[in-house]
């Protein structure tokens, strides 16, 4: 009884200074990057939510888009000759993917990609079912880094970060 007592305590402080380690850790990566990474995100949501807010009283333009199979759409808001938001929608057989980028001063700062497969082509079934999807988050620093990337809801291990801010000047420019 004391024994399994005394391997609880020991348990218990192990886990403890696992999360000290973790939290130490992040003030390490912190202080290395020179930005606080958490407080950088949250800013982003706050633009976020008042360029959502704001969508009604934006102007906006709207265009076809031809670079799938099934075409797509772009809508971009804007004020003044700020982009504020794009929208793009692009349309396929066997799926869509949708990309909303938020951008401010002319640079990107989130970036949200969301891929859906469908279990059947559309020309095989119109009423559509999705078998898979996927949604990346990405938010980008002022120097257009990759600051911070969740996909499925889970964090991103850093050490992917290189390889994608390069996709993403590629991808979504």
């Amino acid at each position: 009884m004391k024994y399994s007592f005394f391997l609880s305590l020991v348990v218990l402080f192990l886990i403890g200074c696992g999360k000290l380690s973790e939290k130490q850790n992040l003030k390490i990566q912190i202080e290395k990057n020179g930005i606080d990474t958490l407080n950088v995100v949250k800013k982003i949501e706050k633009y976020k939510a008042m360029v959502e807010a704001s969508k009604m009283q934006l102007k906006n333009i709207q265009r076809d888009l031809y670079e799938s199979s099934e075409g797509g759409v772009v809508k971009v808001y804007y004020k003044g000759a700020d982009t504020l938001k794009k929208e793009i929608i692009y349309y396929g057989e066997g799926g869509k993917k949708t990309v909303d980028i938020y951008q401010k001063d002319g640079k990107f700062i989130l970036i949200e990609d969301k891929d859906i497969v469908y279990k059947n082509p559309i020309y095989v079934n119109s009423d559509v079912k999705v078998s898979d999807s996927t949604m990346n988050v990405f938010y980008l620093d002022s120097k257009q880094k990759l600051i911070f990337w969740l996909q499925n809801g889970e964090r991103v291990s850093t050490s992917k970060y290189k390889k994608k801010e390069e996709e993403i000047t590629l991808d979504y420019d």
